[in-house]
Formats: C-alpha cells, sequence, structure tokens
C-alpha cells in the first residue's frame, strides 16, 4: 500500500528553520566558536524529549521552508553557519512525531529583530504554504496528492523578548487512506539570539502542551546563554 507519511526526515527539515548568523560587528562581541558553543547548549537534547530516537544529522539537507520565504534575509540561511547550529532530529512511533531544534545568536540585536521580523511575516505567507506543499511533494511516495495546505498562529510561549508560534497542516491522500500532516513552527528571540522548535506529526496535531513545555526549555536556555 502507497504510504502517505514522508520516507525521509526531510519532512520535519522543510518545516524548519536552521538558524544561522550575522553580519555587523563589535569589540566586545563573542567570537563566533563562543556563539556556536552556546547554541548548542540551547538546542534541545536527548535528555528533553524521552521516548524519542536521537536521528543522524542528514548532510543533504538543505534550505528549509522558511528559509525561502524570508526575503534573502543575510542572517537567514542553513549553510556556513558561524554562530548558530542545527540540533539534532528526534522521532518516535515509526517516525509520525518528529521534533527539531535550532538556536543562533547575531552579532547585533538590531539584526536579530529584524531577522524574527521577517520570521513573523513568513510565517503569515502564501510562500511558507507553497513551499511546504513542494516539499511534502517531493518526499512522500507517488500516487499521494498533497491537498490545500492551510496555516494558523498558534499561542506562542513567553519568557523572551519575543515569541511567534504557528501551524501548517498539509492534507495527504492516496487512492485508499487520506492522511493529515500537521507542522508546528516556534520561534524565540531573546536579544541578539534567536531559536526555534519545529515539530511534525501525522494524523492528529503535536500536543500543545509539549510544544509548549519545548518551546519554554528552549527559551529559557536562550535567554540563560545570550550575551
Amino acid at each position: 500500500m502507497t504510504t502517505l507519511v514522508p520516507r525521509t526526515r526531510a519532512g520535519v527539515a522543510a518545516a524548519a528553520l536552521l538558524l544561522v548568523a550575522a553580519c555587523g560587528g563589535g569589540s566586545d562581541i563573542p567570537s563566533a566558536a563562543e556563539d556556536e558553543a552556546a547554541a548548542q547548549k540551547v538546542v534541545l537534547s536527548s535528555a528533553d524529549l524521552p521516548g524519542y530516537t536521537q536521528e543522524p544529522l542528514d548532510p543533504d539537507e538543505s534550505s528549509s521552508a522558511i528559509d525561502r520565504c524570508v526575503a534573502n534575509n543575510p542572517l537567514l540561511s542553513v549553510e556556513d553557519n558561524p554562530r548558530g547550529v542545527s540540533g539534532a532530529d528526534f522521532t518516535k512511533d515509526d517516525k509520525n512525531v518528529q521534533v527539531q531544534s535550532g538556536a543562533m545568536f547575531a552579532e547585533k540585536e538590531a539584526d536579530a529583530r529584524k531577522a524574527f521580523s521577517d520570521i513573523q511575516a513568513a510565517l503569515s505567507s502564501q510562500c511558507l504554504k507553497d513551499e511546504m506543499r513542494k516539499t511534502l511533494e517531493e518526499a512522500v511516495d507517488p500516487g499521494v496528492v498533497v491537498r490545500t495546505v492551510s496555516a494558523q498562529t498558534l499561542p506562542a510561549p513567553g519568557g523572551t523578548d519575543q515569541s511567534v508560534a504557528s501551524r501548517v497542516t498539509v492534507p495527504l491522500e492516496s487512492e485508499d487512506e487520506r492522511l493529515t500532516v500537521y507542522a508546528d513552527l516556534t520561534f524565540l528571540r531573546q536579544g541578539r539570539g534567536l531559536a526555534g522548535v519545529f515539530t511534525l506529526q501525522a494524523g492528529s496535531p503535536f500536543p500543545d502542551a509539549e510544544r509548549t513545555r519545548l518551546g519554554e526549555v528552549v527559551g529559557d536556555r536562550l535567554s540563560e546563554h545570550v550575551s
């Protein structure tokens, strides 16, 4: 039987922002290596996700759906990431549930604020829905049809200077099965730091309480390690 669930973790990474860094300058700014080390302390670890399996990073992953919808902001790219990291991929239930996170630091807080504004605009754009549709079409088996993609705003966790969350809903259909995939994207900014938590779940939305918990964990660490 044709499977509706994307066969690779590209389905999650497609919904995700792999946050990277920045330009600007200042004598009191930490080095890129120091920021990268701090970002590694922000992202989710296996201890945060009991019951999940940590997957190896995919070296072939390229730009994510939201990366392609941020008006070429120079801070947001999935390549050449000197001040940020893409966290590990975590899955459970035969990869029907997937979680990823990322964190980065800009050299200037103004640059981080501008990047966050661009992210907010992208979350409500037709571009994001179109890119999610394209990514899922590339990930599913032949014969699976991607139906109308929709997006809605979700409550975002507090505790940081800025936060925003959105859910992208993607109905999939084959000759003998229908399934809906839900991609939740949460972004946080504290000072010059940015972080994101990204989940994908097939069949039902990722639980709101758990999404909020993971966002708060990452937000607390971002606030702790920003300088």
